[in-house]
């Protein structure tokens, strides 16, 4: 193989290592725009409610999430990317499991960046209402 096919053969693989490991800030820069605790209100437990957090990249690099921690079986959450680019969005969407409420209830959810140090590695939202039974409406 000539020497130009092997550059292009490594450029796809070169540009890859270059994208994966972009330098990572752990200075906070990932913000809550908007409120980073929603009321649902008073809702049936048979229903699914479903809320987005929109979480900004401020800085000049880029940020990485390493998960979603929720204290309650009774969320799934899921994130939009785990990556985000300076100047860029991602969002965190929150929806309560039917039947799994009831009753007054408020949750934490801890959005966890792969760098940076204790209190700023973690980006704490809130979820809160309450979910009334089929048998108390």
């Amino acid at each position: 193989m000539n020497e130009q096919a092997m550059c292009l053969v490594k450029l796809p693989a070169i540009l890859l290592c270059l994208v994966c490991f972009l330098p990572t800030t752990g200075d906070g820069e990932l913000t809550v725009q908007g409120k980073a605790e929603t009321n649902l209100g008073s809702f049936p437990s048979k229903d699914r409610k479903c809320v987005t957090f929109r979480l900004h990249n401020d800085g000049k690099t880029v940020e990485r999430i390493r998960g979603v921690s929720q204290t309650c079986s009774c969320l799934q959450t899921t994130v939009s990317t785990n990556t985000v680019m300076p100047g860029c969005d991602v969002e965190v969407k929150v929806e309560t499991v039917p039947e799994k409420l009831n009753g007054a209830f408020c949750y934490p959810i801890y959005v966890v960046k792969e760098t940076g140090a204790q209190p700023n590695r973690f980006i704490r939202l809130t979820i809160r209402g309450e979910a009334v039974r089929s048998d108390e409406e």
